[in-house]
């Protein structure tokens, strides 16, 4: 029987898949990755890039349950979120260059490639970013012996089928693996220009926009919880190194360095060093 769109949920499969794949990471911790998991389900933009910037979250973090291989990068083309793919494609190709096809091709545990998952969830719009960036495979099989056309079929999505049609004709020549197109790479390079500069140890000298706007999130903001256990009630302190909320009780002897920035040896302070890693005017 086939499974048609509207029914299908990834994780009612029960598929045993091989060894899991080396370029997926698992860096972060649940809180951040469920943000990052709802920023991208909502299309919420702004929330991608400042988990982008904060927490330094890679496109190829595995954001679903653990072991189904379910990427940022996946779940950008599940939810059909082009703009956020685009920005996790300039992302990888910064971080990653040597592995830049690697991690365009990493499969989830039913074996779908991002591009797949474009094909399965109807996002012909993703499935020409993909493209047109190149690196990735469009003879790339599933654990059931699936191709991008057959998924197309058997999805009925006709425009996805075109667009894949096309590809492989178009790269005959490459046996289906599309070349990596530099230009376009680096052409589009400052999509990506915010979250390379880093997340400073010092604050820096404010504006008058910078500082109203930090009035407000003092006067007006919701407190953000604890970056170890995420939750905000209780008496919470911040980090001297990058300004994180924590419980006290929660720093044990086990966290030797600032679960966000690495720093070792850092000590907690009672007033707020960055009000906009200490409060939001959006509730969390």
């Amino acid at each position: 029987m086939q499974v048609m769109y509207s029914q299908y949920n990834p994780y009612q499969m029960q598929l045993q898949a091989p060894q899991r794949p080396l370029m997926i990471f698992q860096k972060q911790r649940n809180g951040i990755k469920n943000q990052m998991y709802n920023a991208i389900k909502e299309g919420n933009l702004e929330k991608v890039k400042h988990l982008l910037k904060e927490y330094d979250v890679d496109p190829n973090e595995e954001v679903s349950v653990a072991g189904y291989c379910w990427t940022a990068l996946h779940y950008s083309c599940h939810f059909r979120q082009p703009q956020i793919l685009e920005i996790f494609i300039h992302l990888i190709y910064k971080k990653n260059q040597n592995f830049f096809v690697d991690v365009m091709n990493i499969k989830t545990k039913e074996g779908w490639t991002p591009l797949m998952i474009s094909c399965i969830y109807k996002s012909p719009e993703c499935a020409k970013i993909l493209i047109s960036y190149g690196g990735v495979d469009l003879t790339i099989r599933d654990y059931k012996g699936s191709d991008c056309l057959q998924l197309c079929e058997s999805f009925q999505t006709k425009e996805c089928f075109e667009i894949i049609q096309r590809a492989m004709k178009k790269y005959q020549q490459c046996n289906g693996l599309i070349p990596k197109n530099l230009d376009l790479l680096k052409q589009k390079s400052n999509l990506i220009d915010e979250f390379q500069e880093g997340r400073a140890n010092k604050p820096k000298e404010m504006d008058k926009a910078t500082e109203e706007k930090y009035k407000k999130l003092l006067e007006e903001g919701y407190r953000l919880p604890c970056v170890i256990c995420q939750v905000e009630l209780g008496y919470i302190k911040y980090t001297d190194c990058c300004g994180q909320p924590m419980h006290g009780h929660c720093q044990t002897e086990k966290i030797t360095s600032c679960p966000v920035c690495r720093s070792s040896n850092y000590t907690l302070r009672t007033d707020v060093i960055y009000p906009e890693r200490a409060f939001s005017l959006e509730k969390p």
